[in-house]
């Protein structure tokens, strides 16, 4: 992950747009996008892609879960929900450009 989409990821978070933790599958109506760490285990991958799919909510996958993390204040997580539309927007915007941290 870039160094701007790090710093906009832990803005979002302390705006209150993103959500992370158990029950957040249950939350992907009210997403605007879904960041998903590859190293994530494969019942996680299975328990978020499929309703993500179905909704039709973008789907973007960070290399591990120790670089979704850190951003948020965590040491490992497997999944990030970004709630806000303008906020996913430009955070997507952020990790296509692929600027090295």
């Amino acid at each position: 992950m870039n160094s701007s989409a790090f710093g906009m990821l832990g803005i979002l978070n302390r705006a209150g747009f993103v959500l992370f933790g158990p029950g957040t599958e249950k939350s992907l109506r009210k997403g605007a996008l879904l960041l998903l760490a590859l190293d994530a285990s494969p019942r996680t991958k299975k328990e978020y892609e499929g309703p993500a799919n179905a909704l039709r909510l973008p789907i973007f996958y960070v290399s591990s879960k120790q670089e979704l993390g850190s951003p948020l204040g965590r040491d490992e997580l497997s999944a990030a929900l970004i709630t806000s539309k303008k906020g996913a927007k430009s955070l997507l915007e952020k990790l296509m450009k692929g600027e090295p941290s």
